[in-house]
């Protein structure tokens, strides 16, 4: 079955389906699983699922299956999971229903991995130090699977924009009289024509001196220093080290780091 083809049909696998795209969504799925009701396959005869432990009734022996990663022992998110991988492997037995504490509390007595809906679109497999944290409750404090808040940016200043400067208008040459101000001072105008007339009068005027000339003198000559010659100096070389016999010429590239949250 792939990932297309799984449909979630209870709240513990569509917690896990959300655990798997998005990492943020793991803390809410081992709460999920601490309070469901795993499924697991036994070597006792097919019937109705055989509830927990008790006195009278001691754990029936859990099946162990092996897959390319070692040893694990198969659980599954409910009892049609658990009918459809037994159906799929050609396994015969009975199934064993534990609530989620208990089972893991059950899974930490053993020294083997643990592995939820083997052969589904998805699936966990759980390390032996993850069986431990989930037996204990501890891996609900952990700090790193606690979303960080979201970020909110603060508003961002409001400006108006800057009116443009006033432009005066310019003076009109038509329709002014001698006792009208100019635009510009405020002056008469005919205040202004006066100073004009007085200021080109000639008691107002100065002669300008001519500028003193006199010969240009000559710049100075002579022999130009020719530059210092010398041999120049050969670039020092060297054969070229050969890579060596069936090493790579550029650096390899680095292996892609496989993801934590491990599907089937």
């Amino acid at each position: 079955m792939g990932e297309e083809d799984f449909v979630p049909e209870n709240d513990l696998e569509a917690a896990l389906v959300r655990a798997a795209e998005h990492p943020a969504s793991r803390l809410s799925f081992y709460r999920q699983l601490l309070d469901a009701e795993l499924y697991f396959l036994t070597a006792e005869p097919d019937g109705d699922p055989t509830p927990g432990p008790t006195e009278a009734s001691p754990t029936p022996e859990i099946v162990v299956w092996e897959g390319p990663k070692g040893p694990s022992i198969p659980c599954f998110s409910s009892r049609g999971r658990a009918e459809e991988a037994a159906a799929t492997s050609g396994a015969s037995g009975g199934l064993l229903v534990l609530h989620g504490q208990q089972a893991f509390e059950t899974l930490a007595l053993r020294e083997t991995e643990a592995f939820l809906n083997p052969g589904l679109g998805y699936g966990k497999r759980f390390s032996r130090r993850e069986i431990g944290r989930l037996a204990d409750g501890s891996i609900l404090a952990d700090a790193s699977l606690t979303p960080a808040p979201e970020l909110v940016a603060p508003p961002q200043p409001v400006t108006a924009p800057m009116p443009e400067p006033y432009a005066a208008p310019p003076p009109q040459a038509s329709g002014l009289s001698d006792s009208s101000p100019t635009p510009a001072v405020g002056v008469p105008l005919k205040d202004v024509r006066a100073a004009i007339a007085a200021a080109s009068s000639s008691s107002n005027l100065r002669a300008v001196s001519a500028p003193t000339t006199g010969p240009i003198p000559a710049p100075r000559t002579g022999p130009v220093p020719a530059p210092k010659s010398g041999p120049v100096p050969a670039p020092t070389t060297g054969p070229v080290p050969a890579a060596a016999a069936g090493e790579p010429t550029t650096a390899p590239a680095p292996a892609k780091k496989k993801p934590w949250w491990k599907l089937w």
